[in-house]
């Protein structure tokens, strides 16, 4: 009968791995992580399709807290970037965080304007970005456009106080039609945003339908060396 000590050293080796077996293991691993990766590029894909197939299928309209989020989350940016804000009475464009397609968090360059549906000859609201035109509601017989919020600071009259003279003290606000105006702060290498931004659907019969959305954020973008240095810099 076979002692203890003569079965120790076979069961040892019964209990590792051969260096083939380990390499054959890592390959198979790799191969079940490529293709994992791949489905979930496709179903984020086609998860992205089957979400704007859908807005389409109801008549294109889309929650307003998600439409209100991805606003809200509008960003400053370069003079010399396509991202930076930039407001007219039928369209506004900028950069946010919280696109309607794409991925979250990643910053997506959009457009939103309004504009007429030759089909129905109703009024649209349409989201714009690299990833196609998202229609966000329709309204029939009526016309739309959006205002931004500004807050200006008064002339100051050393002839007179404005107390004294019976005006309203403090800053002065009011809506415009376009930005960047007059009052937009000028940041030298950054397009500021205004306060907010009204968007308003105008009906031919009832009363007109108005959002209003408040940029929570309207801090500068972190200076370049460009920025900092300006003429003084390389050539």
């Amino acid at each position: 009968m076979p002692s203890d000590r003569e079965e120790s050293p076979r069961l040892a080796s019964d209990a590792g791995l051969t260096l083939i077996e380990m390499l054959v293991m890592l390959v198979i691993a790799g191969v079940v992580a490529a293709v994992s990766i791949e489905a979930i590029r496709v179903a984020s894909s086609n998860g992205i399709r089957v979400s704007r197939a859908a807005r389409e299928a109801t008549g294109g309209s889309i929650d307003l807290a998600g439409l209100r989020s991805m606003i809200e989350a509008s960003r400053a940016d370069y003079v010399d970037d396509a991202g930076q804000f930039r407001g007219q009475a039928d369209r506004f464009s900028s950069t946010t965080s919280t696109p309607l397609s794409g991925r979250l968090g990643e910053p997506q360059t959009y457009t939103l304007a309004f504009d007429s549906d030759p089909s129905s000859q109703s009024l649209r609201l349409v989201y714009s970005d690299g990833h196609g035109d998202i229609v966000v509601g329709r309204w029939p017989d009526a016309s739309g456009g959006f205002q931004y919020f500004v807050e200006e600071e008064r002339p100051i009259d050393f002839a007179f106080t404005s107390r004294a003279r019976g005006s309203p003290v403090g800053p002065r606000r009011r809506w415009l039609s376009a930005w960047p105006g007059d009052t937009a702060a000028d940041g030298g290498y950054y397009v500021s945003l205004p306060l907010a931004v009204k968007i308003e659907i105008r009906p031919g019969s009832g009363d007109p339908i108005a959002m209003i959305v408040r940029f929570p954020i309207t801090a500068p973008p972190p200076q370049r060396e460009q920025d900092l240095l300006g003429d003084f810099g390389p050539e």
